[in-house]
């Protein structure tokens, strides 16, 4: 019989690989293989980040051997992997992710394997309702955001660029939830969370400041894209090319883990039991 923390982490890939599948479905029907592989089959790099952690945790995990209820919870969750129903999927993610903080040691590896699918469920399901419930204000705060920086008029989630009329060039700016800030903290979470239990560092008050500093600079950087489309908007087709947002979404990963690995830097040598 596989180890509790081994049990849980297959668990834990099978519902993210399955909750995930309609979308790398449409990359690969669009792309075909090698383009969907190219393009990491439109799931973002962090995931796959997320994945290797809680895989590395797994190996180096004490063999444990999982109890009654493991394995009722482990069953239950291999069942929801298996239906075609990739909400399912998504939603179990919530209960996992208790069931192990609750039923764990604190910093053992099924807590921290807990805490990393609480941060990938925050994100798939609760960014996600939120911005379905809140979408107006939220992407009216961006929008906003953007004005404050450029000077430039609109109002609500519009934002007017510098182009004159009948130039050719776009003449506002609508900020759509692709465009959202809080898709993109939603992801600098789930990297915040990945490396700190991966790395096993304690979560203090001076870890959270330097995760709560990534997520502010993912804002800023999300807010400059936004504003060079207002500033250049004859530039607007390039700007919103796939080659740009994957290197502008490439420098946001790197910039956050440059944060949140200075933010683990600083903390001192020492390791949870």
């Amino acid at each position: 019989m596989p180890s509790r923390a081994w049990l849980f982490c297959a668990l834990s890939v099978l519902l993210i690989v399955n909750a995930f599948v309609p979308l790398a479905a449409q990359s690969v029907e669009i792309f075909g293989w090698a383009g969907g592989a190219a393009r990491l089959f439109g799931i973002g790099i962090v995931y796959y980040v997320a994945s290797f952690a809680l895989v590395k945790i797994g190996l180096d995990a004490e063999q444990t051997s999982p109890n009654r209820a493991d394995l009722f919870v482990a069953l239950a969750g291999i069942c929801l992997a298996l239906l075609p129903l990739h909400w399912l999927a998504k939603g179990a993610l919530v209960p996992l992710a208790g069931y192990l903080i609750a039923t764990s040691r604190r910093y053992s590896a099924e807590w921290r394997m807990g805490v990393i699918l609480a941060a990938i469920a925050a994100a798939v399901i609760f960014g996600a309702l939120l911005l379905t419930a809140f979408a107006t204000p939220l992407l009216d705060l961006d929008g906003a955001m953007v004005r404050l920086v450029t000077g430039a008029a609109g109002s609500g989630n519009i934002v007017d660029t510098v182009a004159s009329p009948g130039s050719g060039s776009i003449e506002r700016v609508v900020v759509l939830a692709d465009c959202s800030s809080i898709r993109n903290i939603s992801q600098a979470t789930i990297l915040w969370a990945s490396m700190t239990q991966l790395f096993r560092v304690p979560i203090t008050r001076q870890l959270i400041g330097a995760g709560l500093v990534a997520m502010l600079t993912i804002v800023v950087i999300n807010t400059a894209r936004i504003a060079a489309y207002v500033y250049y908007p004859q530039h607007y087709a390039r700007f919103h090319s796939e080659t740009f947002s994957s290197l502008i979404g490439l420098a946001s990963l790197l910039v956050t883990m440059a944060i949140i690995a200075w933010g683990i830097l600083r903390e001192p040598v020492r390791r949870p039991g």
